[in-house]
């Protein structure tokens, strides 16, 4: 079942003309999600499972940049790709401090 999905994404990311960093890069960032969650059907996945990966992360020590792209392949896939309802406030980007410019 997951490999419809994948292959959806790459073709969704791709048709929007994104580079093959990109698609690369969301593409192996769902492939930990999926890990995480052992193989589990992605499109079954909830809000609190979600969010359960996003505190995940956090506690790994994931940096924030780190952190804000693969949640932003998460977002990208279930409101982009799957069209499913999540709720985004439950697993929020995190603040990456900018440097200052000299």
């Amino acid at each position: 079942m997951n490999n419809k999905v994948f292959n959806k994404l790459e073709r969704d990311l791709e048709d929007k003309g994104k580079s093959a960093g990109t698609v690369r890069e969301y593409y192996l960032s769902i492939r930990k999600l999926e890990d995480y969650f052992k193989g589990a059907d992605l499109t079954k996945l909830t809000d609190e499972d979600l969010k359960e990966y996003a505190e995940y992360l956090i506690n790994e020590g994931y940096s924030k940049t780190a952190y804000n792209s693969r949640i932003a392949a998460v977002r990208y896939l279930y409101t982009k790709v799957l069209k499913k309802r999540i709720h985004l406030e439950k697993i929020p980007f995190q603040r990456v401090r900018e440097l200052n410019k000299k």
